[in-house]
């Protein structure tokens, strides 16, 4: 099977009870961990997707669980793009990073991948569609939308709802260049309604500023290991007062958490995959003045120590993407059909 140009089924139900709940968490890996609401509960699921283009779609039936999407996670790379959830059935209370969400049938929420959050669902049924964030936060100037929700019964809910509700039905049936050929046409469908919601004050404030946003962040990214790098190597970059920085990042809490942040994640990368790197090294590479004060933040930042990071990357499933997901979803349905 090309899991890229097709449809992909899976169900724990194919599998011996004792079973299926490591496989869903197995399954879920890559986006989230996913928890039974108590020890004797066998967490049920099944799954129907399907690649089409640069999105991906799906129809998902769930037992009661929690999801947990944490800065670890996300930091180990892949999945930098935002999930749609159309729910069918059920209902799920998550916190989005300090935002609160509450969905119900007919609601849709929007979660940035980029971003943690920790969700409460019910036994229910969902449609859900996975998207590169490009367009999206072309459309929004780069502002937060992760925790946003389309209530139901609202115009441009009613009309993603119908659109969703009309592919899924079609998709086993859509030969793969009719597929392909929908993807700009969905993708300005879907980025239209979730960019055009209203936006807060701290959203105002920081709009407008999309592009000058996306080239400071490319310099911190190319410049983490400079020690410099801060608040003043910047403003003289580009020619910007110190405050002007710090407004470019209000979602985030201003330029300096970002710089620490960004460092942090790299730090990560080099822990998980550089096993013969020292945590000290690491710390000095990335700009901090010790390995106490490294320690420090990545405990802050991650909730566990560089040390546990290490040694938990090994039995994580790392970087992926897109495509890479859909192969990584169709494996595990093809080892349960063996």
């Amino acid at each position: 099977m090309n899991p890229v140009s097709g449809m992909i089924s899976v169900s724990a139900g194919m599998l011996e009870k004792c079973h299926r709940t490591e496989f869903w968490r197995s399954l879920s890996s890559p986006l989230y961990d996913v928890s039974p609401l108590n020890d004797d509960q066998v967490i049920e699921g099944r799954l129907d997707s399907r690649l089409m283009g640069s999105f991906m779609i799906g129809k998902r039936w769930f037992d009661a669980r929690v999801n947990l999407r944490d800065s670890l996670r996300i930091a180990q790379g892949g999945m930098d793009g935002y999930q749609l959830e159309l729910f069918l059935e059920g209902s799920l209370v998550s916190d989005c990073d300090g935002t609160d969400m509450h969905l119900a049938p007919g609601d849709i929420g929007v979660f940035d991948f980029a971003r943690p959050h920790r969700s409460r669902h019910t036994a229910g049924t969902s449609l859900m569609v996975y998207m590169p964030r490009e367009r999206m936060d072309a459309a929004t100037g780069g502002r937060s939308i992760h925790g946003r929700v389309l209530r139901a019964g609202e115009p441009g809910t009613r009309l993603v709802t119908s659109v969703l509700h009309g592919l899924f039905d079609i998709m086993p049936d859509l030969p793969e260049q009719d597929a392909i050929a929908l993807d700009d046409t969905m993708m300005n469908m879907l980025v239209a309604n979730v960019a055009k919601q209203p936006l807060d004050n701290e959203d105002r404030n920081g709009a407008g500023h999309a592009g000058l946003r996306r080239e400071i962040l490319n310099f911190i990214r190319h410049n983490l290991r400079d020690p410099d790098l801060g608040p003043n190597m910047l403003a003289d970059h580009f020619c910007m007062s110190r405050s002007q920085i710090y407004r470019m990042f209000p979602g985030r809490g201003g330029v300096g958490r970002v710089v620490r942040e960004e460092r942090l994640k790299h730090a990560l990368h080099d822990l998980c995959r550089h096993h013969k790197l020292s945590i000290t090294a690491i710390a000095y590479d990335y700009g901090f003045s010790s390995s106490n004060q490294f320690l420090r933040a990545f405990r802050s930042h991650f909730g566990m120590t560089p040390s546990q990071a290490r040694q938990r990357s090994a039995s994580t499933v790392p970087y992926l993407e897109g495509p890479k997901l859909a192969m990584h979803i169709a494996q595990l349905a093809a080892d349960i059909s063996c």
